[in-house]
């Protein structure tokens, strides 16, 4: 009978430290995304619609919103003090999601983002 030797190499550190190299750039790139969607949503919400007494068109809105990210999170907003009346609406305002939508209305994307981050 035939000598049989299995040999088991173990590789979690190398995958853990691939993994935590690529997870800050995921995550940049899904910020960056979130961002860019948070604009599309701003310009089909706010400046698509007809113009309404409550607010004006100033581009101020779309022009304040960034993003950010860490080794744990990716971030998107804007700091223009108005900006949760437009999000949540308002007397005499109806909601206007943007950054709600940025989330939730493009997962696909950001499937595809994590998964060829992680390719």
């Amino acid at each position: 009978m035939a000598d049989v030797s299995v040999k088991v190499e173990d590789h979690t550190a190398e995958v853990l430290a691939e993994l935590n190299r690529r997870i800050p750039v995921i995550l940049d790139a899904l910020a960056i995304e979130a961002e860019g969607n948070a604009i599309t949503e701003v310009n089909r919400l706010v400046y698509d619609t007809p113009p309404s007494p409550t607010y004006t068109r100033t581009g101020r809105l779309k022009g304040s919103i960034s993003h950010a990210s860490d080794n744990k999170y990716a971030y998107i907003g804007t700091n223009l003090e108005y900006a949760p009346y437009v999000e949540y609406g308002a007397r005499g305002m109806s909601p206007r999601p943007f950054l709600r939508n940025a989330i939730t209305d493009y997962e696909d994307d950001y499937k595809r983002i994590i998964e060829d981050g992680l390719k």
